[in-house]
């Protein structure tokens, strides 16, 4: 396939590309810089220079391509308080791209849109549920926008990632906020029992399920979400390996706590519960994650490199 992707230079794209390569597909990748440009182009892509607010180009590339895998999202402007207006770009992109693929006529049928979207507000654990009203849903009106797409003729997926996609090469922002304040307050934290869970995922197993996508879309409806769920986690044994990490006491606060104790926005998080279940992901697909969890992602070099 020709397949365009968008945040290729990014955690999920840079391990997504090089599997689309392998796999034998012609990939084109957008990219914001010409530091990005050379990442992609590394990754033997073709890069291609704009960004997901650049509707033309995304556009011009997506009517050229069989496949669009739309990665790029503006978390800069969402974690500073931005979320409405990095979903409202969000939104853009997505009606750039499917009404392009959906231009090209009688072949729009075969053509293939992935978005990405995320597990949080999830109603229930499956695929098959919707998202609670909730800050973080905002993100999903662009799961029901990719949803409208596919009952127009083209084959419309949005895959959930989980809240904890981690990978060695770049530290998450939700733990290394909790190893900051522990090393701060010398003591490490959950919220109540801790007995509240967050999804976690390898990048590498996320990855996979995205050129899985493709090469299952005959199995999957259309329409459907896919989640990239390897373990659920209790937000108190993360706190608890932190903890015994630092050598300090651990502790549980009430929510109300969390945010005078330093935690920012993560203390709304640390608050969630988020249990997610990928039967139906791996029917659909076969997707198996393989890769090791996060706590041994902590055992392993990312602890020294998030822990700075």
């Amino acid at each position: 396939m020709h397949v365009f992707i968008t945040g290729g230079s990014g955690l999920v794209g840079s391990e997504v590309i090089p599997l689309l390569v392998s796999a034998g597909h012609n990939v084109r990748a957008l990219a914001r810089s010409e530091k990005s440009s050379h990442a992609v182009s590394a990754l033997g892509a073709t890069p291609v220079l704009g960004s997901q607010t650049d509707v033309a180009t995304l556009s011009s590339e997506a009517a050229r391509s069989d496949a669009v895998i739309h990665l790029a999202f503006n978390h800069e402007a969402a974690f500073a308080g931005g979320m409405e207006q990095a979903c409202e770009e969000d939104r853009a992109a997505i009606s750039a791209i499917c009404d392009a693929l959906l231009s090209t006529g009688s072949s729009a049928s075969s053509k293939i849109f992935v978005n990405t979207s995320g597990t949080l507000s999830n109603s229930r654990p499956d695929e098959l549920c919707q998202k609670l009203v909730t800050p973080f849903s905002s993100r999903a009106r662009s799961e029901q926008l990719t949803a409208e797409y596919a009952t127009k003729g083209i084959k419309a997926y949005n895959i959930r990632l989980s809240p904890v996609t981690h990978g060695p090469s770049k530290e998450h922002p939700f733990i290394a906020t909790q190893i900051a304040v522990a090393k701060q307050n010398k003591q490490a934290a959950y919220i109540a029992q801790g007995t509240n869970v967050w999804p976690a995922v390898h990048v590498k197993d996320a990855a996979a399920l995205y050129v899985l996508a493709l090469d299952s879309n005959s199995k999957i409806p259309s329409g459907a979400n896919l989640h990239a769920v390897a373990e659920d986690i209790p937000t108190r044994k993360i706190a608890e390996f932190i903890g015994q990490k630092l050598n300090v006491p651990v502790k549980s606060l009430a929510s109300e706590e969390a945010g005078a104790a330093g935690y920012g926005f993560v203390a709304m998080i640390m608050t969630m519960d988020n249990p997610t279940t990928h039967a139906l992901t791996t029917k659909w697909t076969g997707w198996t994650p393989k890769e090791y969890g996060l706590i041994e992602e902590l055992e392993r070099d990312a602890w020294k490199q998030w822990s700075q």
